[in-house]
């Protein structure tokens, strides 16, 4: 969104500056191109017409929702309603250790995935958080978190399978499951996002308004849900998902509950929990462009669908099959599309009210 600039900056070139100023000057004097009046107002006619850019783009700096508002403009402004941009925060995971019963995994040890040369991509490093002994049946799970914050520590099942340095005692580590939680830091479209919600829903003594204020300064928190009164008087629900719009991890389940404990209301019982993760399973048969292959459209597909669900999670309580169609077809190479269903239903998917989706198989057939 761009301001409306006022009249006196507007069309403010050079030129316009120049003609102006030469008006001013006797008709009597010479004021052609190389004459003295013309080179000491020339460079004049320049610098304003700098100032004027400038002014036009500082008084749209000014409004937060102009599209020129942007980095420290957009903090400045937010700060005047106490709103700090949340920093970026570190997966978390468990790692799985098998060895020698009774061997010692101490508190820091550094375990990382395997670098690929030929990519450049290095390995990514995580650290045991406390320590550990291998159990009696030769294995232990431990918590671990990425060394270094944001999305990179997000890594997928059995991708942590190696030790910076070894340990006497133990022949393997892996991740049974995914690290999560890692978020980036918040960025100007988000944290204008949250000043708009902060203006237009008024926070006060601890109405809903407050309990979402509440747990969206939370670092890593991408949204949520606030259910009053869902267990009798005087209980307060809060769902949570995290910056990715996906289920939020234990770690900042819990880091939410304190922020909020610290700050509600005497007497108001709060439980926070993770939006639950509603997987959709898509099938269907498609008719293709002799120029592509259905693998790369499920490649693509699968990524423009992971895209969506993102923006409409807390937003919406059902997914729609039509905009799901309409994501497929707008992939190039895809034609058309029939026997589409979700979950094995040719209907929308019912979400509920904390849920949001999460993609799980997608097969097509040609």
């Amino acid at each position: 969104m761009q301001l409306q600039l006022p009249d006196f900056l507007k069309e403010e070139s050079e030129e316009a500056i120049m003609r102006r100023m030469l008006a001013r000057i006797p008709a009597d004097i010479d004021k052609s191109p190389g004459s003295f009046i013309w080179d000491a107002l020339a460079p004049m006619a320049a610098e304003l017409a700098q100032v004027k850019i400038e002014m036009g783009r500082m008084l749209n700096r000014a409004f937060i929702q102009s599209d020129d508002c942007y980095g420290p403009y957009v903090k400045m402004i937010a700060a005047t309603r106490g709103l700090i941009p949340k920093s970026c925060t570190n997966a978390t995971g468990i790692l799985h250790v098998s060895g020698v019963p009774g061997t010692l995994i101490p508190e820091g040890t550094i375990a990382a995935t395997t670098a690929d040369l030929q990519r450049k991509i290095p390995s990514i490093l995580f650290r045991t958080k406390e320590d550990g002994y291998i159990g009696e049946d030769g294995t232990i799970d431990i918590a671990i978190e990425a060394l270094e914050a944001g999305v990179t520590g997000n890594v997928a099942a059995e991708k942590i399978v190696l030790l910076l340095s070894p340990i006497s005692g133990v022949s393997a580590v892996t991740n049974i499951s995914p690290t999560s939680g890692g978020t980036p830091d918040e960025n100007d479209t988000e944290l204008k996002a949250r000043f708009f919600e902060l203006v237009q829903k008024p926070i006060t003594s601890g109405n809903v308004y407050h309990y979402l204020h509440w747990a969206k300064e939370v670092p890593g928190v991408g949204g949520a849900k606030v259910f009053p009164l869902w267990n009798g008087p005087g209980t307060v629900k809060v769902a949570v998902i995290d910056a990715n719009k996906e289920p939020a991890s234990t770690e900042l389940v819990e880091r939410v509950y304190y922020h909020i404990e610290q700050l509600r209301p005497i007497g108001a019982s709060v439980t926070v929990s993770s939006a639950k993760a509603m997987s959709i399973n898509i099938t269907g048969t498609l008719v293709l462009e002799n120029t592509t292959t259905l693998e790369v459209i499920k490649t693509a597909f699968t990524e423009a669908c992971v895209c969506f669900f993102r923006t409409i999670a807390f937003q919406t309580n059902s997914v729609s099959i039509a905009k799901v169609g309409s994501l497929l077809l707008s992939i190039p190479g895809v034609i058309d599309y029939s026997d589409m269903k979700m979950n094995d239903s040719l209907g929308n998917v019912a979400l509920g009210e904390d849920g949001v989706p999460v993609l799980g198989l997608v097969s097509f057939v040609t």
